[in-house]
């Protein structure tokens, strides 16, 4: 999918400019970096797939598949919302932020009613020790690691 078509498939309404589209769906100029911002909605489209080396912020991914060919970059707290396929297998998470993780959240989170696909499972590049990255059906989150204890 070219640049184009990405700024076009973002909902900002059918009377989008140009000017409106890069508000909220920006590519950086080498075409590596995909950045949602908060609102903006992503409509890769069923049987789609687009690939991105790099992609960062708290929009929408909606329908099609996303893979992720470098890495996600996650700034604490913020959560990309999906449904479809988002494809991690090669990819990387790295922490924008990590001095300021102090609580887990889901940087991937299944939109409200929608079927969200994980494929793979990313390497952390920079979580502090006692974090890791858990994937599942409702999406991917950083937790820090528990410990049981069994007693007799």
């Amino acid at each position: 999918m070219s640049d184009e078509a990405i700024a076009l498939s973002a909902t900002k309404g059918p009377d989008a400019t140009a000017a409106d589209i890069a508000e909220i769906v920006s590519v950086s100029p080498a075409g590596r970096t995909l950045t949602l911002e908060s609102g903006a909605t992503l409509s890769i489209g069923a049987g789609n797939t687009l690939v991105q080396p790099i992609v960062t912020g708290s929009g929408t991914v909606a329908g099609g598949t996303l893979a992720v060919s470098d890495k996600v970059l996650v700034k604490c707290g913020e959560t990309l919302t999906a449904s479809g396929t988002i494809d991690l297998t090669n990819a990387k998470v790295e922490l924008v932020d990590p001095e300021n993780l102090t609580t887990g959240f889901y940087f991937i989170k299944a939109a409200p009613g929608a079927t969200l696909s994980i494929v793979g499972k990313p390497e952390a590049v920079n979580l502090p020790t006692g974090w890791r990255i858990v994937v599942s059906s409702s999406g991917a989150k950083i937790q820090k690691v528990g410990f049981t204890v069994f007693l007799r």
